[in-house]
């Protein structure tokens, strides 16, 4: 086979998945990249900058059978599909499957729901229909795809990958100057995020630490809602390149997360060298924190009590953490994401 036309069927666009696709797009395998995708999240406002690497075509332009039409005429010798929840994506995966490596991406869990009890049932009818491999996020998403009928060189992890650039940035600064008693919580004010248990558990703690701060980046049905606090700071949605003077200084991160399938945001802040406090619905704490060494797992109702204990810890201690945490970032970075898709496409 000559080089590859990999076609991309997406749902909500990531800058960090762009940034992976511009490595694809520079590799001597690939010939050319389309990323068909829904529109932008209105909680999530990204700004893409337009690279030579791909072509974006906004789903929400096309009518009747021109996504049909736009697949034909590109051409792929591979698909990655997003998830399995678009109607449109699956006809064309279906179209393509018997000819062609065509990939279903997904971070879901196995929970042992009736419904997924179901759907692995009727996998050899459904999913495996459609797709002729498994593209996951790390290790709590393979019980699902092995029960999908997905396995060995059929099936691989890191479908997430950080873009580094900004967040090394971050570590650059970090390590020339000293961090303040700030904590730092990056993502939608949701309720599944956790972020009113973040607020409330603070706010406990606060009295008995009042030096520090809790800084809050994001925005979502809760910000009408958000927590009054002399000591919590609310930024709104800021974009991924003017995060640094937010987190050059801070001492960690927290993902409060009630249900987090995976988390980029782990991987995010690991690079820019922050210590982790996690829940442990956090998919990516399970590749991205060591309990103990680059911060904390806690289970649900243990964030304040977690949170105590990091405030207690050291000056010494926090820094040791937000080295290890970098460490462990960089372990896989877009040229690793590149190298994973070549594997499975081949596999």
């Amino acid at each position: 086979m000559g080089r590859h036309r990999i076609l991309f069927l997406y749902t909500e666009l990531a800058g960090y998945f762009l940034s992976c696709v511009d490595e694809l797009g520079e590799s001597d395998w690939v010939e050319a990249v389309k990323i068909v995708h829904w529109p932008i999240h209105d909680e999530a406002p990204f700004e893409f900058g337009k690279k030579n690497a791909y072509s974006l075509l906004n789903k929400e332009t096309l009518q009747g059978n021109e996504l049909h039409d736009a697949v034909h005429q590109f051409q792929p010798t591979a698909i990655v599909c997003s998830g399995w929840i678009d109607s449109d994506y699956l006809k064309v995966a279906r179209a393509w499957k018997k000819n062609i490596p065509v990939v279903v991406a997904f971070d879901n869990w196995w929970t042992g729901s009736w419904k997924q009890w179901g759907a692995s049932a009727m996998a050899p009818f459904t999913i495996q229909r459609t797709f002729n491999r498994a593209w996951v996020a790390g290790a709590p998403q393979i019980p699902l795809a092995n029960k999908l009928g997905f396995s060995g060189k059929r099936l691989s992890v890191g479908v997430y990958c950080a873009d580094p650039s900004p967040f090394l940035e971050v570590c650059r600064q970090r390590q020339q100057m000293d961090p303040v008693k700030k904590l730092v919580y990056v993502g939608r004010y949701l309720k599944l995020k956790g972020v009113a248990d973040l607020w409330h558990d603070f706010a406990m703690l606060s009295p008995q630490h009042p030096e520090w701060e809790l800084h809050c980046i994001g925005t979502g049905e809760l910000w009408g809602r958000r927590e009054r606090h002399p000591k919590i700071i609310h930024h709104g949605f800021v974009q991924p390149r003017d995060m640094a003077p937010h987190l050059a200084n801070a001492a960690a991160v927290v993902i409060p997360s009630h249900k987090e399938p995976w988390g980029v945001v782990a991987h995010e802040m690991a690079i820019a060298g922050l210590p982790l406090l996690a829940s442990s619905s956090v998919g990516a704490a399970s590749e991205f924190v060591e309990h103990g060494e680059n911060g904390f797992i806690f289970e649900n109702g243990e964030m304040l009590n977690t949170m105590r204990s990091f405030l207690d810890s050291t000056d010494e201690v926090r820094a040791r953490m937000g080295a290890k945490s970098h460490q462990i970032g960089m372990r896989y970075q877009p040229k690793h994401w590149v190298s994973r898709l070549r594997q499975i496409l081949n596999g």
